[in-house]
């Protein structure tokens, strides 16, 4: 676990690195970010706080060689977003430029089981085609922030569900959703969800083959060895005077001209990293207001399946 509370008040004035610009965080944002940055001739510093590259793209290899991604493991949507301004998916562009090999996901590839009545199984998908067409509908017209857990019990008395079927139906709601976006049903704005859910369209897309991470090893593929520091905590920030310094948890100190901070929202959330002058306000609001969801992840490898 990365101890972002331990500092140290005292360092060595002449342990410091100097760059243009400055990104903290080693993950897709803040790596592709200095690849930008540095094919434009800007120079630029990664630094990270884990000891790999991702964040949270982290893919391993199983014992008998099968590719698992332990986070992020789909590409949502590769048509873009003409609402804001997206002719194509940004992340399906580096993979089609990387010739990464993908293949199509969708919830009709998912085996569903219920225990109780098997004949249930077959109709969850339908109904949750029917149910977000519903939510769909439903949220053009109502100014009201209702959830979707709200949307789901008026779904279930227009459908005149038993007992049984409300509770399979629900589940798999929950399953399916909130796999995806990491928070409870009961806390999603529907209306919410259904502009962002619409923001990338056409097919999802995995890396099959290779996994996630082969994203993130084609972007840094052209990085020198010192264009990434690992181990480095970042406790503090001082932007008061014409050169940002960044000072982490060893006593080492950068400064630049520019920082760009792509660390994770808990982090911030955390107040982890200690930041002179203060962020105003209004930032730190909109911090406080963002959700941040959970997800765990739990991968079963069986030798016959």
């Amino acid at each position: 676990k990365i101890d972002y509370k331990k500092s140290k008040d005292v360092f060595d004035s002449r342990d410091i690195t100097e760059t243009q610009v400055l990104v903290i965080g080693a993950g897709i944002s803040g790596l592709e970010a200095a690849r930008l940055l540095k094919q434009n001739g800007v120079q630029t510093l990664v630094i990270e706080a884990r000891n790999r590259t991702g964040g949270r793209i982290w893919t391993i290899q199983s014992k008998n060689g099968d590719i698992i991604d332990l986070g992020a493991n789909s590409i949502h949507g590769i048509d873009g977003s003409i609402p804001h301004g997206f002719l194509s998916n940004p992340l399906w562009d580096l993979v089609q430029q990387a010739k990464i090999p993908t293949c199509t996901v969708s919830l009709r590839d998912m085996k569903i089981f219920n225990m109780i009545n098997p004949n249930i199984a077959e109709n969850l998908k339908i109904w949750f085609d029917e149910y977000m067409n519903y939510v769909e509908e439903a949220t053009k017209t109502s100014s009201r922030n209702q959830s979707l857990q709200q949307y789901a019990e008026i779904f279930f008395t227009v459908k005149n569900f038993t007992n049984e079927l409300q509770d399979a139906f629900y589940s798999y709601v929950r399953r399916v959703i909130e796999v995806n976006e990491g928070t409870e049903i009961s806390t999603i704005n529907a209306k919410d969800f259904v502009e962002i859910a619409g923001s990338f369209y056409g097919l999802d897309k995995v890396c099959h083959d290779t996994g996630y991470h082969s994203i993130i090893d084609n972007i840094v593929k052209d990085f020198r060895d010192d264009d990434i520091r690992f181990g480095q905590i970042v406790n503090k920030i001082n932007y008061d005077n014409d050169l940002v310094e960044v000072q982490t948890v060893n006593g080492h100190a950068y400064r630049s001209q520019y920082v760009l901070i792509t660390v994770p929202l808990g982090v911030l959330k955390g107040r982890q990293i200690m930041f002179n002058p203060t962020l105003p306000q209004w930032k730190l609001n909109s911090i406080d207001r963002i959700g941040n969801g959970l997800l765990n992840k739990v991968v079963l490898v069986w030798n016959k399946a």
